[in-house]
């Protein structure tokens, strides 16, 4: 299914249950056009901290 990537930015990054960040950007690979890596904006863990998170890492999204 495709989404528009600005539909993304806030949606919640739950870790083990518990709410941590929200989405705050991708970085894509020019070439295949994948997404490489998600930022993430993580304030409640780490103080004004963005983190990369890989797409290994995701697991099913909740439209």
């Amino acid at each position: 299914m495709l989404k528009n990537i600005k539909n993304l930015f806030g949606y919640k990054i739950h870790a083990r249950g518990d709410t941590i960040g929200e989405v705050y950007d991708f970085f894509f690979d020019d070439e295949p056009w994948a997404v490489q890596y998600l930022v993430g904006d993580i304030e409640t863990w780490l103080l004004e901290r963005k983190v990369l998170i890989s797409p290994v890492g995701f697991d099913q999204s909740e439209w």
